[in-house]
């Protein structure tokens, strides 16, 4: 693929209802106002345009969605990322299936994070890369950590909270969060020296994908 001035960052699970578009909210709010990290999320199961159900709603508290609809998972969407990131193993294996290519730049969510964190431990050279700007660097770092016993450490999956009670729906919001803030650190806040959370203030909302 051919790399350019933004670093695109696709969040993948089936429906595009929860977990992902929550992902790409959140971690757009984590980001400084100026960053060239840009997110996108997708399902690849989802129907198009579907909107998200009310039962997920608290969990977007703070973002605009009355507008927002699900995106299906395309081999376009594929190729524009540089990383995909899923929430699941299966979802990891549909991605791959929709674009072989992408298999070396595609994770579960704590995957990725967990291998990146031990990435920029063992390669001290890995952070000034990123403080550059190539983030792309971080994604062959980590691959040279994938298949090890060090890839295999930590959580892999977010679960779906399809058929959850309201308890599981927050404990998934929660844990994706957890996840986002240690990867913003490690492709933002490396880059930059600081991360700067952009809050949304009161009346205010942050808008999601919309048709």
């Amino acid at each position: 693929m051919t790399y350019n001035e933004h670093f695109n960052i696709l969040f993948v699970c089936t429906a595009n209802l929860c977990r992902s578009q929550l992902a790409e909210l959140r971690f757009r709010q984590m980001l400084p106002t100026h960053s060239s990290i840009k997110v996108a999320s997708a399902g690849t199961r989802a129907v198009e345009g579907a909107r998200i159900p009310e039962k997920f709603r608290r969990v977007f508290e703070g973002f605009c969605i009355d507008e927002a609809v699900s995106s299906r998972l395309s081999s376009r969407l594929l190729t524009q990322a540089d990383l995909v990131l899923t929430m699941t193993r299966g979802q990891r294996s549909e991605v791959v299936q929709v674009l072989p290519e992408s298999v070396n730049r595609t994770y579960t969510l704590p995957q990725f994070v967990n291998l990146a964190e031990q990435a920029v431990h063992l390669e001290s050279a890995l952070s000034a890369a990123i403080r550059s700007g190539d983030r792309w660097r971080v994604i062959d770092a980590v691959n040279s950590l994938r298949g090890t016993s060090r890839g295999r450490r930590g959580a892999v999956e977010i679960p779906d909270p399809e058929r959850g009670s309201s308890w599981r729906v927050t404990a998934v919001s929660k844990q994706i969060t957890a996840f986002l803030d240690r990867l913003a650190t490690i492709l933002e806040a490396s880059a930059t020296g600081e991360r700067t959370v952009q809050l949304t203030a009161p009346g205010e909302c942050q808008v999601s994908n919309v048709a």
